[in-house]
């Protein structure tokens, strides 16, 4: 008899897994499963990397010298000793904010103009679309043709109005921040405005009609129901559109070069010129944390702020 049974377990046990198998997964399960691939690829492309610079950032690295010692904090002392760094910080902190207010404002403007209903309206939104379909790098080379000293179109139009006689040099260290921010606002307005059309195009036209006929002002409607209803777009476009602006790169090379002086030297600049050119790979890394630590929070802020209830 207890061979028997036994033989039926054996014989019954394949089917037993056969049927967990075949049972249906939930959406959750389905999910979870899905996110395994994902997880798995952002721990190669992300933990890891960001691990390996930490890592890096608390050593003497000289790869010509063959040296490799752990000096703990003394990088990020030194950086945060170093008034080119500093001086990067603040660059960086001016351009972001400078940026980040251009975009808002313009990108508002134009998801305003867009949800409008007019004659060409498809062909103006494709074309709203150009500049966020350039490269960084390619955006920089356009607009240092833009602000040239010599055959930019800036000076070119000032000069057949009449209102300069000769050709003049706008990126002076007094304004060299304030242009570039423009160049790069010009870049990524479109993905805030597309961001809050998306948001806007959510709002049932029933509350504005009720709201005229309540006789509420424009700008009442829209502080009490056009920003509410777009408030999480307008969240996740201000985060996207602030990491951009302080990890912009290209901008700063192509551009101006970090200059006049060092004028115009980002923090990315400051990490791109330490880690590739000068190659003090631990150093570079120790910046790059400083730029972690100072986005972060501005980030954080962000969420506490738009996500508070009111």
């Amino acid at each position: 008899m207890m061979r028997k049974s036994m033989r039926k377990s054996k014989i019954q046990s394949p089917l037993f897994f056969i049927n967990i198998s075949k049972r249906r997964l939930s959406d959750q399960e389905f999910g979870n499963i899905l996110a395994i691939p994902l997880v798995v690829f952002a721990i190669f492309i992300v933990v890891f990397p960001l691990a390996y610079s930490l890592w890096v950032s608390f050593r003497d690295i000289n790869i010509f010298l063959h040296v490799d010692k752990f000096i703990g904090f003394n990088q990020y002392v030194k950086a945060l000793s170093d008034p080119l760094v500093t001086n990067s910080i603040l660059v960086s902190l001016h351009f972001t904010a400078e940026v980040v207010l251009l975009t808002i404002f313009l990108g508002l403007g134009f998801a305003l103009v867009l949800n409008e209903v007019f004659p060409g309206r498809r062909i103006v939104r494709v074309l709203t679309l150009v500049p966020w379909a350039l490269s960084e790098y390619v955006t920089a080379v356009i607009w240092r043709d833009v602000y040239s000293s010599e055959y930019g179109f800036v000076n070119g139009v000032l000069f057949s109005l009449r209102i300069i006689d000769r050709y003049l040099n706008f990126l002076t260290p007094e304004w060299v921040v304030e242009l570039l921010a423009v160049a790069f606002a010009w870049h990524i307005v479109p993905i805030m405005a597309f961001f809050l059309l998306g948001g806007l195009q959510s709002i049932p036209e029933e509350i504005y009609s009720q709201a005229k006929v309540d006789g509420v002002g424009p700008v009442k409607r829209f502080l009490t129901i056009t920003f509410p209803y777009i408030r999480y777009a307008f969240l996740v476009a201000l985060i996207f559109v602030t990491f951009l602006a302080i990890t912009a790169t290209d901008m700063f090379i192509v551009l101006t070069g970090g200059g006049p002086g060092i004028s115009s030297e980002s923090l990315t600049f400051q990490i791109y010129k330490t880690s590739f050119l000068i190659q003090d790979i631990s150093y570079g890394a120790a910046i790059s944390f400083i730029l972690l630590i100072i986005t972060v929070p501005i980030l954080i802020s962000y969420f506490v702020i738009l996500t508070r209830k009111r």
